[in-house]
């Protein structure tokens, strides 16, 4: 069987396009998901979680991957930081991505990639109110985002689609529209490349 053979620039495209995607699917998800209330006896109802809550992270995780492609962590060796650079200022060209894309800013990424730092900042003050890892505020229930937050590493505020991450509120909106518009971008860059770039 013969392999197509295709260069590093369609595949790190196809990469980022495949895990836009999937971001996107996974943070429409997860508020559809949010919506669901299930009658658990009468009178007693219950609210969907854990299922928003893992296709939230999969959604934050993706986006998170979706930005390394084009803006790389730089606490790397030199030999791979400087490869890596060079490959995102070329992607970023192929593409025609401006400066200040949405996906260039690393609150989300910084969640991802520095979540151990940050929950060593949030439990500095501790003993500290500590109610869960992760729960969901909907507009169903008396819990708000803020308030929950003090509480829970990370709470999805279903009203405004927002995460509150340790407390630092990202919106998943502006997240979705970023990833859209990579996808955009990389569709265009991807249709007038060689096979071999």
């Amino acid at each position: 069987m013969a392999w197509t053979k295709v260069g590093p620039a369609n595949i790190f495209l196809l990469y980022a396009l495949g895990e836009a995607a999937r971001a996107i699917a996974a943070f429409d998800e997860a508020l559809r998901l949010s919506h669901i209330v299930h009658e658990r006896q009468p009178g007693v109802q219950a609210l969907e979680l854990k299922s928003v809550l893992d296709q939230l992270r999969l959604g934050i995780s993706a986006s998170a991957s979706v930005s390394r492609v084009f803006w790389p962590a730089f606490n790397r060796n030199t030999e791979d930081l400087e490869r890596a650079k060079a490959r995102a200022v070329r992607l970023r060209e192929l593409c025609r991505i401006p400066p200040q894309h949405a996906l260039k800013d690393r609150t989300l990424r910084d969640a991802v990639d520095h979540f151990d730092e940050r929950l060593d900042a949030w439990v500095g003050d501790a003993p500290r109110p500590y109610l869960t890892d992760q729960t969901v505020a909907h507009p169903l229930t008396v819990n708000k985002a803020e308030y929950l937050s003090e509480a829970a590493l990370l709470v999805y505020d279903v009203a405004n689609n927002e995460v509150l991450i340790l407390g630092r509120r990202l919106s998943i909106i502006k997240t979705t529209e970023g990833l859209e518009d990579i996808c955009a971008l990389i569709s265009k860059a991807l249709v007038s490349l060689d096979w071999d770039d």
